[in-house]
């Protein structure tokens, strides 16, 4: 398989009050796409859901990293089900 021709995969990640274990929950989404070999094309899209601890900077600073990480910001927590169709809604 081409470069060109590889899958393109989004992940949504929903996050509300997750600052304990969002880095640790990304690292290991990206090392487990890296390990395909390059198999996929993919993005990341994490949705802070309304979040009041450090969520959402936590999220920011990985998207500042890593060019396939995009964050969408909900201003007040609209629940899981709202959060997953906001992050379908917005994948590629």
């Amino acid at each position: 398989m081409t470069n060109e021709n590889r899958p393109f995969i989004s992940i949504v990640v929903p996050c509300y009050n997750e600052e304990a274990i969002l880095q640790t929950n990304i690292n290991t989404i990206i090392s487990y796409l890296e390990s395909k070999n390059e198999k996929y094309h993919w993005e990341i899209i994490i949705i802070n859901d309304g979040s009041k601890d450090k969520t959402g900077k936590i999220a920011d600073e990985l998207a500042d990293q890593i060019n396939n990480i995009r964050v969408i910001h909900q201003p007040t927590n609209l629940n899981l089900g709202n959060a997953l169709k906001t992050g379908f809604k917005n994948a590629k």
